[in-house]
């Protein structure tokens, strides 16, 4: 998974870079809504959260490029990861996709997108657990505070759909979403890697809305 995050920095990094003549690259704030947030956590794993707690969902931060290799067609990487925190634990996504898109031009001042991502996210549901420790010896014998991490490392596809407004011929405004489907060949597991019994969802699926600007096209 850091392979593939680590692949998607880099293409964005040369995207961005022969931006001016080749295509594009920005920032982006994605959007995932609270019902959507609350399915990416399986019902063994829900007796953990307070679903009153997902209420506002979850605010990622990231960034795309692009470049193009044909007359309408482009490739390119997008990517985001974000935390939302609560009384007792954390909600952590880092996603990272290799996209390859179709955008059409109307009017000079509109363009319409649509393409797929190929790539993978992990989600991470953090348990905070308190303690009254605070020397190493407390550590050793468990008594300090810890936080145990539950693991969704998942290969994943986006089917998305963009509107991109341009001032000018160098920068764009954008609206975008995208649907996701992931899957865990372990499902969830424990910060060691062992899978979890009794929780067997290896499917995930949710929708996310972004926006960001973009420079170069």
């Amino acid at each position: 998974m850091k392979k593939v995050l680590s692949l998607v920095v880099l293409l964005l990094t040369i995207t961005m870079v022969f931006s001016i003549n080749f295509g594009g690259g920005g920032f982006t704030i994605t959007y995932i809504p609270p019902d959507q947030l609350s399915q990416t956590l399986p019902e063994g794993l829900q007796n953990i959260v307070n679903t009153s707690d997902l209420s506002e969902g979850f605010l990622g931060i990231g960034g795309g490029g692009k470049g193009r290799i044909g007359k309408h067609l482009f490739m390119g990487g997008e990517g985001f990861s974000g935390l939302v925190s609560y009384d007792d634990y954390e909600i952590y996504m880092d996603c990272g996709f290799f996209t390859i898109s179709s955008m059409f031009n109307f009017f000079d001042f509109i363009n319409i997108e649509a393409g797929l991502g190929l790539g993978g996210y992990i989600q991470q549901l953090r348990l905070n657990f308190s303690g009254t420790g605070e020397t190493i010896e407390d550590f050793i014998n468990g008594d300090a505070p810890y936080i145990n991490t539950l693991n969704f490392e998942a290969f994943a596809a986006s089917f998305n759909a963009a509107l991109y407004l341009n001032p000018s011929t160098f920068f764009s405004f954008f609206v975008k979403g995208d649907y996701v489907i992931g899957y865990a060949p372990k499902s969830w597991t424990f910060e060691n890697g062992k899978k979890i019994v009794g929780v067997n969802e290896k499917l995930s699926a949710f929708y996310t809305v972004s926006s960001g600007i973009t420079f170069g096209f």
